[in-house]
């Protein structure tokens, strides 16, 4: 048929590489690019901004952020948004996919909150909105269970409790962004506790600064939830 061919399934072996790739421009450009091929696949404008984030939620679905306050979800097969969340006062800046069947977005914003989606449902409203942040949120992670973490040019890095909404730890990650600070990049992981009960995990979570740090938080314990 005529059109643009749709991008290839993720390629077997090679450590589960895959031929496309997805780059977003300052003018809210969207594009997936066959690195096999070396040509562009799929090319769209659905922002009025830059895009800021991007996520792969399924095998041919993505998710966007953008300085627009919106986050797009992209049938790529279909070449089309399906899917436009609103709701941050501030530009999109990270965002993380999780939960049954990749349904969860969690989203932060220049306006220093973390908001929690649910696909399955009506996004008209999240589920969750995360306050503790003074600055813009600056990174985003979440191992699917109830612990999420997210750091700010603040200087902090705020790990929560993602069921509930309350916030278990702040962590000290760098001079404040008024200070020459804020955090700007971080990882985290768990695990599991030997000799506890299944729902006992711990956290480890290491940030570097604009400051120049970088800092190592281990053992936060936290209750995993499914």
């Amino acid at each position: 048929g005529s059109g643009t061919p749709s991008p290839p399934a993720p390629a077997s072996g090679g450590g589960g590489a895959e031929r496309w790739c997805v780059a977003g421009a300052e003018d809210g450009q969207l594009c997936v690019f066959d690195v096999v091929a070396r040509r562009c696949l799929f090319a769209a404008c659905g922002h009025l901004s830059a895009v800021t984030a991007i996520h792969k939620v399924r095998e041919h679905e993505l998710l966007t952020g953008s300085n627009d306050r919106t986050v797009r979800l992209w049938d790529v097969r279909a070449e089309r948004s399906a899917m436009c969340i609103v709701g941050h006062v501030g530009g999109v800046t990270s965002l993380h996919v999780g939960g049954p069947d990749d349904s969860v977005v969690v989203t932060g914003s220049a306006d220093g909150c973390v908001r929690v989606w649910d696909m399955r449902y009506d996004v008209s409203e999240p589920l969750e909105v995360l306050r503790g942040h003074k600055d813009r949120v600056t990174g985003l992670t979440w191992d699917g269970s109830g612990a999420l973490v997210s750091a700010s040019a603040d200087g902090t890095v705020r790990v929560w409790d993602a069921i509930t909404g309350a916030c278990t730890y702040v962590l000290v990650g760098g001079a404040g962004v008024r200070d020459g600070g804020g955090v700007t990049t971080f990882a985290a992981t768990s695990r599991a506790v030997a000799d506890a009960p299944d729902d006992v995990h711990v956290a480890r979570v290491v940030s570097g600064g604009m400051d120049g740090s970088v800092r190592l938080w281990e053992s936060l314990p936290f209750r995993w939830r499914e």
